[in-house]
């Protein structure tokens, strides 16, 4: 028997339901649109889990490449991988590209890693690539609402290279949405932060003309918050909706990131 699927749009104002769908699978469809004007460079979020078995979403899958230039080089996936080049770190990359037989548009392996197989989990991100003239279009994240109320992500810890920590990078992001249009990082509500997190830890998400939005740690109020960099009395730390960050370690602990997170109960047969 054919299963019927409800089709959800995560927005910035919150949950949006649209009619029922009949599509031969179980789940909850969810389409997270993304805007960020005047970006050629956006860090994506990964909110959703792959359409039809529930597990981690392949690359492929996830970006909708409505909303790009067709037809040109340059635009790409990128997927930072902490354990690439015997842990040197690097990226795995995907660029969008077309079938000359019937024009349709794709995301294809650039160095090693098939999208259809590589697969991401929530509360990761994607690093986007895309043309001047598609800045101002929507990009749509898209895949199936997760089970689980809960996303967490591990933080590698720093290296030690002789005697010396050598700081972590890892890419993430926020799984969640809010109505104010950004997650706090200072909002225990949404996010919680398990392992300790060292004062030499940073956070770098946007730009602001030329400068990134970096944030670092610092007593206020006789707590420890994160803070912007270069106003170090604002503890308004926040990213994005849809939008994801760097995150530099510099203890040599693991440290977990658990945000709250969109899911739905499986669909009754």
């Amino acid at each position: 028997m054919k299963k019927s699927i409800v089709v959800v749009v995560l927005l910035a104002t919150g949950w949006a339901f649209a009619d029922t769908t009949e599509i031969p699978t179980d789940g909850v469809l969810g389409v997270l649109p993304v805007s960020a004007p005047d970006k050629t460079e956006v860090i994506l979020s990964v909110p959703w889990v792959a359409v039809g078995n529930g597990g981690d979403i392949a690359v492929s899958n996830l970006v909708k490449t409505t909303g790009f230039t067709y037809g040109t080089d340059g635009v790409k996936l990128d997927l930072y991988d902490p354990d690439k080049d015997k842990g040197e770190g690097g990226y795995w990359s995907w660029n969008l590209v077309s079938n000359e037989t019937d024009n349709v548009v794709y995301w294809d392996d650039a160095n090693g890693k098939n999208p259809d197989v590589q697969c991401i989990k929530r509360g990761m991100a994607l690093f986007l690539t895309r043309k001047e003239a598609d800045t101002n279009n929507t990009i749509y994240i898209i895949g199936q609402v997760g089970s689980t109320a809960t996303v967490t992500n591990v933080i590698k810890g720093a290296t030690n290279d002789g005697g010396k920590l050598v700081p972590s990078y890892t890419l993430i992001a926020p799984p969640c949405v809010t109505d104010n249009g950004y997650i706090g990082l200072n909002d225990s509500t949404v996010v919680t932060f398990i392992g300790g997190i060292d004062d030499g830890d940073e956070v770098t998400s946007d730009m602001i003309g030329q400068l990134p939005y970096r944030y670092v740690r610092k007593t206020v109020e006789g707590q420890k918050k994160w803070v912007f960099l270069y106003n170090k009395t604002s503890t308004k730390a926040k990213v994005s909706n849809g939008r994801g960050f760097w995150y530099k370690r510099c203890s040599a602990e693991d440290l977990k990131v658990v945000w709250n997170a969109p899911s739905v109960a499986t669909p009754a047969e």
